[in-house]
């Protein structure tokens, strides 16, 4: 239960660092902001506290996340856009940011999913 709400809180959190990045453009080029607010949500997600985040946590984190957005799509149809394309993303599409490809993410990795997520949400 302790992971379910980690997972949730870190879930609204990644939500709002990405609005964020598309309509802050002060935050947006704040990097020791985006690292510090990238850093606790990776934190919230790393439910064993390893510094890794594996497949499952990462499962947990984009069904926690798809789950929320579809809440907000239901409301804002604008997202539904970006909900078809969050529907796509899984762990093995992530795998080619797995840099030294032990089948988890440290931070670094993490914030280039989250770049690479970001830069797909952003593409028209």
């Amino acid at each position: 239960l302790f992971f379910l709400m980690g997972a949730e809180q870190s879930t609204k959190q990644l939500a709002n660092h990405l609005k964020k990045l598309r309509e802050d453009e002060a935050y947006a080029q704040n990097e020791e902001l985006k690292k510090e607010n990238l850093k606790k949500i990776f934190n919230g997600i790393d439910a064993d506290k390893n510094g890794l985040i594996d497949q499952s946590e990462c499962d947990q984190m984009w069904s926690s996340f798809k789950k929320a957005f579809k809440n907000a799509a239901d409301k804002e149809k604008a997202l539904i856009k970006d909900l078809r394309v969050l529907d796509e993303f899984d762990f093995q599409q992530m795998e080619h940011l797995d840099y030294n490809k032990d089948g988890k993410f440290d931070f670094e990795e993490f914030s280039a999913m989250i770049d690479y997520m970001y830069n797909r949400l952003s593409d028209d």
